[in-house]
């Protein structure tokens, strides 16, 4: 009974010597929510510190008679528990005297703090206080648990490139015989997080939607009157010559035409290339003339419907 009544007496005797001695306290402390997540402090991935706002929340105790502050400070600073046992502080100290209040009974303080990413160790978060005249300890009435912002991988785009030929020359004209554009994305212009194919879609979007326009703008049509004269072949004893052929369809009535190819002097049929396909002044890749066909010959374009035809100028199949 004596021993329990003198650890009262020392208990008591503590808090008034606690009270005469740490005149300012912390009532609250909150991290604000825009720097949580699911009420978690949320700690950056790609950078070595996190900046966070925190508000604390202080009073002080005051002369019973003049009800001025009485003197004393408190400082605090954010910490975390380490592996054995220890303090990791991660912040800056903050210190608020007794001074700074006025006749209000509590005071907010807002700082901003960076967290050092290395010192965290899996344990809460804390605010570590220290008043006048004792060492740090926890405040107790909030602490927080972390979680790392999840690594985000950044893809960049290669370079990528594309040909383009000029297409919107008028019935009867092409565009120029070898001339082309080519449209260039560099690399890393386009960026994506979700994966390479993504950055370099993007990339491969931009030649897509502006390639075709840069030719049209930059290259010039040629007229050829009312049956394009094809290039030619040199390698006819080894493949069949397959081109596209072209006609100026204002020039054949009618919905459909038949193309043969003829020798040069228009005398000969060498052979029906085909027999009827829409009069839209294009066929392509067409078979013009098989292999070994070794000879100068024309494009016959024929109105299926008025019977109007037209030949192409002379060309050679041969072989070098």
């Amino acid at each position: 009974m004596k021993t329990m009544l003198k650890n009262i007496i020392i208990l008591i005797l503590t808090l008034f010597t606690i009270q005469a001695s740490s005149q300012v306290y912390v009532t609250s402390f909150k991290v604000q929510d825009a720097y949580l997540q699911n009420g978690k402090i949320l700690i950056k991935s790609a950078t070595s510190t996190t900046e966070i706002k925190i508000e604390i929340g202080f009073s002080t105790y005051r002369d019973n008679s003049t009800g001025n502050p009485l003197p004393g400070s408190i400082k605090t600073k954010l910490g975390t528990q380490n592996s054995t046992g220890g303090v990791n502080y991660l912040s800056a100290e903050q210190e608020v005297s007794s001074s700074e209040f006025s006749t209000a009974p509590t005071l907010t303080k807002i700082y901003t703090v960076n967290i050092d990413k290395s010192k965290l160790a899996n344990y809460t978060i804390d605010l570590f206080t220290m008043q006048s005249g004792f060492s740090w300890g926890i405040y107790t009435g909030k602490r927080y648990n972390y979680v790392l912002e999840p690594t985000t991988t950044t893809y960049y785009n290669v370079a990528k490139s594309a040909v383009f030929v000029k297409n919107d020359c008028p019935p009867g004209s092409d565009a120029q015989q070898y001339v082309t554009t080519i449209y260039s994305v560099p690399a890393n212009k386009y960026s994506s997080t979700i994966s390479q194919a993504d950055a370099d879609a993007k990339a491969q979007a931009e030649i897509n939607a502006n390639g075709q326009n840069k030719a049209n703008a930059e290259q010039q049509c040629v007229e050829f009157g009312n049956v394009k004269t094809p290039y030619g072949s040199y390698d006819i004893n080894y493949y069949d010559y397959i081109a596209d052929i072209k006609w100026n369809k204002l020039s054949f009535q009618g919905e459909n035409v038949k193309i043969e190819l003829y020798s040069a002097d228009q005398s000969t049929l060498i052979r029906e290339i085909i027999s009827s396909t829409p009069n839209i002044g294009l066929l392509k890749a067409a078979v013009v003339a098989l292999k070994f066909t070794e000879m100068s010959a024309r494009i016959k374009v024929t109105s299926i419907d008025s019977g109007l035809s037209y030949f192409s100028n002379t060309f050679n199949l041969s072989q070098d």
